[in-house]
């Protein structure tokens, strides 16, 4: 890893009784943020993400305000199955950007796998609000409502992730089974007539004779 000397010095000449005094202050040597998030996205490409951490956990230490270093950390946690890492890191992405639609978005992925549907819900419809453009947190929401028997809710959701990508078959996918078993399911049948029983006579008949018995 290349590293970068960035001196910075600041010099004071400080009269006294005794003579001049110069005091000399010198930045610490290193890559910058920059340079550490721009490290960690190439380890990422390749595949390798726990050194893909390192330098955006490193970047983060120089700059805490790195929301993407913070949000491409919990995506090489995601790579590595770690949920309780990419929770937190993601958080660390929206306490800095709470606006920051990727995160939302993986955040509630993250809490859907984890079947906590409660969270996953409300970072899935922010990212929605936030990146209409965006199948997937259309998706991930229609299969929580997939999930609690609902059918017009899951059925336009899924339609719209469709929308936006033509060929996603997940999405296909669970509009079929929503068609196919909450919609039927909340079609009521339709219901027999009713036909009142009359246990009396009241005439308006003519006599039968025995021949046309």
């Amino acid at each position: 890893m290349k590293k970068i000397l960035l001196p910075f010095i600041l010099l004071s000449a400080l009269l006294t009784g005794c003579g001049d005094t110069t005091t000399v202050i010198v930045q610490e040597e290193g890559p910058t943020a920059a340079e550490l998030f721009d490290e960690g996205r190439a380890f990422f490409n390749e595949g390798n993400f726990n050194p893909a951490i390192d330098s955006f956990n490193q970047a983060v230490r120089r700059d805490p305000s790195y929301a993407d270093a913070h949000y491409w950390s919990g995506r090489s946690y995601e790579k590595l199955a770690n949920n309780q890492g990419a929770i937190s890191a993601y958080q660390a992405a929206l306490d800095v950007q709470p606006g920051h639609s990727d995160a939302n978005l993986r955040i509630g992925v993250v809490y859907f796998k984890s079947y906590k549907y409660v969270p996953a819900e409300t970072f899935l419809n922010k990212a929605k609000h936030l990146n209409p453009a965006s199948p997937y947190a259309h998706y991930f929401l229609a299969e929580i409502y997939k999930k609690q028997g609902k059918c017009q809710k899951p059925k336009s959701l899924y339609q719209k992730a469709l929308t936006l990508k033509p060929g996603f078959l997940d999405a296909k996918e669970g509009l079929a089974y929503v068609k196919r078993h909450n919609c039927k399911a909340a079609t009521p049948a339709p219901k027999k007539p009713v036909y009142e029983k009359v246990n009396t006579f009241q005439g308006g008949g003519k006599a039968l004779k025995e021949s046309e018995w």
